[in-house]
C-alpha cells in the first residue's frame, strides 16, 4: 500500500518522522498521560508500507504491543487490540 492510499483511508497523520534514508513513520495515535494510551504508527520504505504497529502504554510500566503487521513476519494481534483503539476515537 502506498502513502497516498494510507492517507485516503486514515487521513493525515498526527506526526511524520523521517526514518533512515528513504523511509518515514506516520504516527496516528501518540501516547499521552492517561491511565493508558495507545500508539499507532505506520512505517514506509520507498513510499510503501513496511510495518504497521500498535502499542498500549500504561501510566506506569513498559509498553506492550497489541498489533503488528509486516510482510516478513506473521500477523500479531492481541486480545487487547480492539479495546486499546476503541477508546482512542
Amino acid at each position: 500500500m502506498t502513502e497516498r492510499e494510507v492517507r485516503a483511508i486514515l487521513g493525515a497523520p498526527r506526526r511524520v518522522r523521517p526514518w533512515g534514508k528513504d523511509a518515514e513513520i506516520y504516527d496516528y495515535a501518540i501516547p499521552g498521560w492517561g491511565l493508558w494510551s495507545p500508539q499507532l504508527w505506520i512505517s514506509f520504505d520507498h513510499g510503501r508500507v513496511h510495518t504497521v504497529q500498535g502499542k498500549r502504554y500504561p501510566l506506569i510500566a513498559d509498553d506492550y504491543a497489541v498489533y503488528e503487521a509486516r510482510g516478513d513476519r506473521p500477523l500479531f494481534e492481541s486480545s487487547d487490540f480492539e479495546s486499546t483503539f476503541a477508546r482512542a476515537r
